[in-house]
């Protein structure tokens, strides 16, 4: 008959106290002196109730717990995101994405969207590759409106995005 010590209940508030202690990776003689008990005596009880087996199932409880946590977290981030893409994006009647209803105050939003935007593209953060063009003939610049350095800086960052996407299809 196979014994399960480890099912038994512990009878003393000091072999729990004990147990705790084990469960957090203490030696038998640290937990000892920690609640005022002789080393044999902790051994027994560990041996009696069969500590290592516990704390086998007892993390293995844990890690359980901790990833139903895990993936209900995630489960609800994830119906967050859902609904606020659903609440930003404009569908057509076949419910393809058409145009995107985003208020941009300032840069910050801008680089915001345009992080989002591109990694849920599929984007990389960052493409190193390095290029060179050269112009040739007159070019002008007509400016409407002053931008400010830092949104000029993220247009141009999504401009390069979008165009070595382009390429690299």
């Amino acid at each position: 008959m196979v014994s399960h010590k480890y099912l038994d209940t512990m009878k003393k508030t000091e072999q729990v106290e004990g147990f705790s202690l084990y469960l957090h990776d203490w030696t038998i003689p640290e937990i000892a002196k920690e609640i005022g008990r002789t080393t044999n005596t902790v051994r027994n009880w560990a041996r009696t109730y069969d500590w290592r087996l516990r704390k086998v199932f007892e993390l293995r409880d844990i890690e359980e717990e901790m990833h139903k946590k895990v993936m209900e977290a995630r489960e609800k981030i994830i119906d967050v995101a859902v609904m606020s893409i659903e609440d930003v994006v404009n569908v057509d009647v076949d419910g393809n994405p058409v145009s995107i209803n985003i208020m941009i105050e300032n840069v910050r939003d801008l680089k915001t969207v345009s992080e989002v935007l591109m990694k849920a593209g599929g984007v990389p953060d960052k493409i190193e590759t390095k290029t060179e063009t050269t112009l040739k003939g007159n070019v002008g610049i007509t400016t409407t409106e002053t931008i400010d350095p830092a949104m000029a800086a993220e247009i141009g960052k999504a401009i390069a995005l979008k165009s070595s996407v382009h390429k690299d299809e």
